[in-house]
């Protein structure tokens, strides 16, 4: 009987190295994924050298095979599309280091660290102090590795007992590695990579915060990487205006005049997104979706009393999206919300 394992790994993960990188426009172009592409060929040879010294094949050189344009091009047992060369050259491209010296195999023995950073010291400076109740400064940062799906690779078995003494070989001609994989994923979010929050002394507030992200899936069955890249603004203003009172008409004996805050808010965000699909034998970038949407969000709040409180609001969404199946859509809507509290 064959034994089967499956399970996932996950570490979170460093990629800032290559955060910044722009798409060169109109086809899409990556500087970093032409480097993921120069960088098989190197983790072919490693491979084929670490192959080589350990002398378990006999006979075994480390020498190139195949042409430069096919799948099979590269080190003997490793070529360029293989499994144990694919993953160490994503990971060393798209995190920014050197195929030289990237650690082999999926696993990875050290996590990166991630962190939060919230700064609010600003707000005692002198000259600030006079303006401001509250100045604070926010930054955050997560990546995750992530690879899923792995499992016992039940051909490699197949072929050691079937036919026992040779190499375990597939149809390309690389060695069969132990474990068979499916996806390996690399996300990271700057969330924000700036955030701006303050509260004026005039019951003012503002709020600018900018959020990147990015989410990088390498699909070895077949063969290309699914690129999801997104940036986002938020633009956010408050203001309280204080004991605002309504006349209400009379009403038989009753009549009453709230008195409570005013308070108005407006809400401006972009937010961009593509997702590219890179195929990596057929050379082929294609943008299967993306979009750019911008909300604008103003309402105003007053509570009528204790248990009542309204709303008035105006949202506005329009989508413009980056491929041509898809028609620019706008979207608007307002009216009055009231809310009814019964729980005291």
């Amino acid at each position: 009987q064959n034994p089967f394992a499956t399970h996932t790994f996950s570490s979170s993960w460093f990629m800032m190295n290559t955060a910044f990188e722009t798409l060169e426009s109109p086809d899409y172009s990556s500087a970093v994924y032409d480097q993921f592409r120069d960088n098989r060929l190197i983790i072919s040879q490693r491979l084929a050298q670490q192959l080589e010294a350990a002398d378990s094949i006999p006979g075994y050189s480390a020498e190139l095979t195949g042409s430069s344009d096919s799948s099979n091009y590269g080190y003997r047992y490793y070529s360029i599309s293989a499994q144990e060369v694919m993953i160490p050259a994503f990971i060393a491209a798209y995190s920014g280091v050197d195929a030289n010296t990237v650690e082999l195999g999926f696993g990875r023995d050290i996590p990166l660290p991630n962190w939060q950073v919230t700064y609010d010291g600003l707000s005692k400076i002198k000259m600030l102090k006079k303006y401001f109740t509250s100045f604070t400064l926010n930054h955050a940062y997560r990546s995750n590795y992530t690879v899923s799906s792995i499992s016992t690779n039940l051909l490699r078995q197949k072929q050691l007992q079937d036919r026992p003494g040779e190499v375990p070989l597939d149809a390309n001609g690389d060695l069969l590695p132990l474990n068979q994989i499916n996806t390996v994923t690399m996300s990271e979010q700057f969330a924000p990579l700036i955030g701006l929050n303050t509260k004026f002394k005039n019951n003012m507030t503002l709020r600018v915060e900018y959020k990147s992200d990015r989410n990088m899936v390498l699909s070895l069955t077949n063969n290309q990487i699914t690129e999801n890249r997104g940036s986002e603004w938020t633009i956010g203003a408050g203001y309280i205006i204080k004991d605002v009172k309504l006349k209400f008409v009379r009403v038989g004996r009753r009549r009453t005049n709230p008195v409570a805050n005013l308070e108005l808010r407006a809400d401006v965000g972009i937010r961009d997104n593509i997702i590219l699909i890179r195929r990596i034998l057929e050379e082929v970038d294609q943008p299967t979706s993306g979009q750019r949407v911008t909300t604008v969000k103003v309402s105003a709040d007053y509570r009528l009393s204790q248990r009542v409180q309204t709303k008035l609001f105006y949202d506005l969404n329009m989508s413009r999206f980056k491929t041509s199946n898809a028609f620019p859509l706008t979207t608007n809507q307002f009216g009055i919300s009231v809310r009814l509290n019964l729980g005291q």
